[in-house]
């Protein structure tokens, strides 16, 4: 259940197919009724849109809604939205991961700079690294794929102790200004370049 004062992360889906997270904070709860105010005043919604709302409880959950009303401009706008889905764990992302193992990318993840990257969907990644993170935490993050950095903020989806210091977190990208923007584009040139890789190595081209 949302809280009040709790943050959460908007979702759409805009014409691009590009799918990032949009920080918001709930300021009124009735029910299946919020008012929410985004953080990012560049953030517009549309009467009538479906939209995600993803929130921390016990796991990092996701329900979808409907905008109902839109307040005031800009860094001033209230959006009220009826959750129209009961919540379900989000931490199983639901478009297809590609591996990144055998090609030993490494991404930056707040103060660790040689995490290794394990796979890329075109939601979100995962990586391993040593620094402890809870769920639902913003961490800037940079990504690195042929001689290009993209770097972003990033919420924390998922957390698994692999034990030995490793520690594997599911990471979302975030619209904050432009850089979830970009990260997306790095997001998704790895998954195509992957997924080629992977066809020529199951063909045996590779």
């Amino acid at each position: 259940m949302i809280k009040l004062e709790q943050e959460v992360f908007i979702q759409t889906a805009m014409a691009s197919k590009q799918r990032t997270l949009h920080p918001a904070t709930a300021k009124v709860v009735d029910g299946n009724e919020i008012q929410i105010v985004p953080s990012n005043e560049e953030f517009t919604l549309e009467k009538d849109q479906t939209i995600r709302v993803f929130h921390q409880a016990r796991d990092f959950m996701q329900q979808t809604a409907t905008v109902l009303n839109i307040l005031g401009e800009d860094a001033q706008e209230t959006i009220t939205i009826e959750l129209t889905s009961n919540p379900a764990s989000a931490e199983s992302r639901e478009f297809h991961r590609v591996s990144t193992i055998f090609a030993e990318l490494t991404a930056t993840v707040g103060s660790e700079e040689t995490c290794e990257l394990v796979d890329v969907s075109a939601m979100g990644f995962a990586v391993i690294a040593k620094e402890v993170l809870g769920i639902g935490e913003i961490i800037s993050t940079e990504l690195r794929f042929e001689n290009e950095a993209y770097p972003g903020k990033t919420c924390v989806q998922s957390v698994r102790d692999l034990g030995a210091g490793r520690i594997r977190y599911g990471l979302l990208p975030l619209a904050d200004d432009d850089t979830g923007t970009k990260m997306f584009t790095g997001m998704q040139r790895m998954k195509t370049l992957m997924e080629r890789k992977q066809l020529k190595r199951l063909s045996g081209a590779l």
